[in-house]
This record gives structure tokens, C-alpha cells and sequence, in this order.
């Protein structure tokens, strides 16, 4: 037996799994895409893809969705810390997050997010100094948070 077939009829086997192994089986036997599909009673759409999929990455394909959703946004976090720490925006006196998040191509959430791993306050003026150590950033950049 091959695996396709025996995933078809593991009882071990994911439901997803198995209905992929049998579109992959029926189309194996020469079955068309509208035929699959009356049979399994699923989509043509369906059918098609899960096909697609199978000659492209092999039983690895099916095994697994896509991941869904955007891919996460690298923040260079080095790059934040010094422009927080070293700098301020044209016309204003200390960052802010929607500031910060238009110059690094970010969401103001995610700026927030990485001022609060850092301990870094810049809206807090009293209390808030730029620093002149030039190694500032590599002593305040975590390393465990840098994405």
C-alpha cells in the first residue's frame, strides 16, 4: 500500500488528512476535478487545490494548511532604542508612537510594545534624558526581544 492510501483509511488520521488523501487516491485514478468533488461532496475549487498542492510539495503538502495572516513585522529594534534615545522628531519635543511607527514603517502598537521591553519613557520629560554614551543602544537593546 502507499501512504496516500493508507492515510485515507488510518482511523489515526486528521479528517482533513484523510478527505486530502482521498482527492489525491480518486485523482490517481484518473477521476476530473468535478467528479472528485460530486463524490466527496466539496468544492471543485477545493479539489483543485489540494491537487495542485500534491504535485508541487508531494504528501508533505497536504499534511499541513498554509500558515494564515500576514508574516510578522521584523522591528530593527537597535534602530528604535537609538532614534528614542539619540534624537527628536522635526517640530516636537520628544517622540511619539504613531511619530515613531511612521519613520520605521510600523504600527504605533508595535513602537509601544518595544519601548515598554526597554524601559524607555520619552514622553516622560521630567524624568527622560537623551544619553550621549555611544554605546547606549548596545547596552539597552535586549537581546531576547529583538524580533
Amino acid at each position: 500500500m502507499i501512504e496516500g492510501d493508507e492515510a485515507a483509511r488510518s482511523k489515526l488520521t486528521s479528517v482533513r488528512l484523510a478527505q486530502r488523501a482521498r482527492i489525491v487516491l480518486l485523482a490517481a485514478q484518473g477521476l476530473r476535478n468535478k467528479d472528485i468533488a460530486e463524490q466527496l461532496g466539496i468544492g471543485r475549487v477545493q479539489v483543485a487545490r489540494w491537487r495542485e498542492r500534491y504535485l508541487e510539495l508531494g504528501l508533505e503538502g497536504i499534511k499541513r494548511d498554509l500558515p494564515r495572516g500576514a508574516p510578522p513585522v521584523k522591528v530593527d529594534s537597535a534602530k528604535l532604542v537609538e532614534l528614542t534615545t539619540q534624537t527628536t522628531p522635526p517640530a516636537a519635543t520628544h517622540w511619539s508612537t504613531r511619530k515613531m511607527g511612521e519613520v520605521l514603517g510600523v504600527s504605533a502598537s508595535t513602537v509601544m510594545r518595544h519601548w515598554q521591553a526597554h524601559g524607555l519613557k520619552p514622553h516622560v520629560v521630567h524624568g527622560f534624558k537623551i544619553s550621549r554614551d555611544p554605546k547606549f543602544v548596545e547596552k539597552r537593546v535586549c537581546p531576547n526581544f529583538c524580533v
